[in-house]
């Protein structure tokens, strides 16, 4: 387990956190800003200094994926990084553009579904442990992905039902269509459906039962379940992955 340190100085705040680093923009001649989702802080914006300068010692903490431990002054309702010691570079990931896009996914996930000063230790050490997955090619990177954000939608209060119809208890295994009802988050076959529901593949509602089961999931299948899970959270929040518009149209 990690553990934050928040301690002050002349007036500042410094603050340790264990963060992954999900984004960075260039500021002024020779700063960046970067992006990092912490353990102990959530979401956070902050500053590192001279980073765009050759041979500087904190440029490598500016790099997407990186998770390290990064020391924080606060001042005047600014952070800004002070020192960074690097836990892991999941260097690899950059090696497969399989694995590089699911690994953007995660990352973009976390800038758009998570909250400054709303910490979640399931949502950190899930990205954690996915991002080690796609680093030492554990499984298809898309099932990687998959897998991650199945769990977020219980993580994030928004579980999906159980994969078989949810009016007759029929298994996904013998639909010949499949429905989804936005309202309760289930699955319902064709004998069932009503009005406003939305028509899904069969293949999708039976990779859902095979997800929620731990079991094998069919490459193509894969990229099904990938839509069809960023459209539940589209709809249930209005935020839009795109980097998934991405991996999908990868061969």
């Amino acid at each position: 387990m990690f553990f934050g340190t928040t301690f002050y100085l002349l007036g500042t705040k410094m603050i340790k956190v264990n963060a992954l680093a999900l984004r960075s923009v260039d500021y002024r001649d020779n700063d960046k800003m970067i992006s990092l989702y912490s353990l102990e802080k959530g979401l956070i914006g902050a500053c590192v200094r001279g980073a765009k300068k050759a041979g500087s010692k904190l440029g490598f903490c500016t790099q997407p994926f990186c998770f390290a431990e990064y020391v924080l002054n606060e001042k005047n309702d600014r952070l800004t990084v002070t020192g960074a010691t690097e836990i892991e570079s999941f260097y690899n990931i950059r090696l497969n553009l399989h694995s590089f896009y699911a690994g953007c996914c995660i990352l973009e996930f976390l800038l758009k579904f998570t909250d400054a000063d709303a910490p979640d230790e399931k949502t950190f050490l899930l990205a954690v442990d996915s991002l080690k997955k796609l680093n030492f090619a554990d499984g298809l990177p898309e099932r990687v992905l998959v897998d991650f954000l199945y769990k977020q939608t219980e993580i994030s209060g928004y579980a999906l039902g159980e994969a078989e119809c949810s009016c007759c208890g029929k298994k996904a295994e013998d639909f010949k269509k499949a429905y989804f009802d936005p309202e309760s988050a289930t699955i319902v076959c064709e004998d069932c459906f009503t009005v406003g529901m939305r028509e899904i593949l069969v293949d999708t509602a039976r990779g859902l039962a095979k997800i929620a089961e731990v079991k094998e999931v069919e490459p193509a299948a894969l990229k099904y379940l990938l839509k069809f899970l960023n459209y539940y959270f589209r709809i249930k929040t209005g935020e839009y992955i795109y980097s998934i518009d991405q991996l999908i149209e990868l061969p």
